[in-house]
């Protein structure tokens, strides 16, 4: 199968910006991950006394751990879909799609209590999915 460039200079700033933006928050979200999994045993075992610290830190501590790792994956995933649909692969629409879109749910139901920034954020990547949904004839 033969892949064919596209070169549509709009699709190209699309594909940048989605690249920048996926790189930014698969970084934070890998400095999260690091600092939660460097972090965590020197919280659980920082006091013993009075409160267990597993009560007050552990699941919090999991939750982030949790969530870091599954960001980090979507936009490892985010990226390999760009750069194929750069090639002008249909499959990295797809991945692109699939990964982005669950980034997408996940920043609305973050922002479901009125927490607009994660809502602008869920639905700008929406646009991103229908923008790129038009260059599907353009995919091979």
């Amino acid at each position: 199968m033969t892949s064919k460039k596209i070169n549509d200079s709009a699709f190209k700033t699309m594909t940048t910006l989605s690249l920048i933006a996926n790189t930014v928050w698969g970084t934070l979200f890998l400095l999260l991950l690091v600092a939660c999994v460097f972090n965590s045993e020197a919280v659980l075992n920082s006091t013993k006394d009075s409160i267990s610290p597993n009560e007050l830190f552990g699941n919090l501590i999991v939750l982030f751990l949790i969530l870091s790792a599954i960001v980090v994956i979507l936009c490892w995933f985010c990226i390999r879909g760009i750069s194929r649909m750069k090639k002008g692969e249909l499959r990295g629409f797809y991945t692109y799609a699939l990964t982005n879109g669950l980034w997408a749910l996940l920043q609305i139901y973050i922002g479901s209590d009125g927490t607009i920034p994660y809502l602008i954020s869920g639905v700008v990547s929406i646009i991103f999915i229908f923008y790129f949904a038009l260059k599907l004839p353009k995919f091979s």
